[in-house]
């Protein structure tokens, strides 16, 4: 149970608290350093929660009970993949495609690590351990608040 649970944590980690969100403390930076406006800005936050709508929408309507593991694995690696996308191109319609492609699979990784982890805990009764669970999207934020500040000072001082 303590592997399932730390699994889910982790997953929240990566796919919430730093491909979704780091984005808070990323953003002004990518504007100072690409010189684009508030309105890109705003398509490349709202390309994500497009995204998200529309996988959390999904992985409730499809059928994934039995393959839940195998699918939270894939989205778990199309959330890792599109985060770094994002630092490898420097084109709008391919931040635009990364950050829809990373809200969708961060919804899919939301729903069926909760399923996964949420049943564990409810078979073996402790169920009071959900926070435990949820609290990986804040360590992932905290992790990005504290972190993007440092390597974008670390980087501009070796550039």
């Amino acid at each position: 149970m303590i592997k399932i649970l730390v699994g889910g944590i982790l997953s929240l980690v990566i796919a919430m608290g730093i491909a979704r969100f780091s984005y808070t403390p990323i953003l002004p930076l990518m504007q100072s350093d690409m010189s684009f406006s508030n309105k890109v800005a705003g398509y490349l936050a709202t390309s994500n929660y497009a995204g998200y709508l529309i996988g959390a929408v999904l992985v409730g309507i499809l059928p994934l009970k039995k393959r839940r593991k195998a699918v939270l694995r894939l989205s778990l690696i199309f959330s890792v993949i599109t985060t770094a996308g994002m630092g490898l191109f420097q084109m709008y319609s391919a931040w635009y495609t990364c950050r829809f492609i990373s809200g969708f699979s961060s919804a899919f990784v939301l729903v069926l690590s909760s399923s996964i982890v949420l049943d564990k805990l409810a078979e073996k009764e402790k169920t009071n351990w959900s926070g435990l669970f949820y609290g990986g999207v804040g360590v992932g934020i905290f992790l990005t608040g504290i972190t993007i500040p440092i390597l974008n000072h670390y980087f501009k001082s070796l550039f």
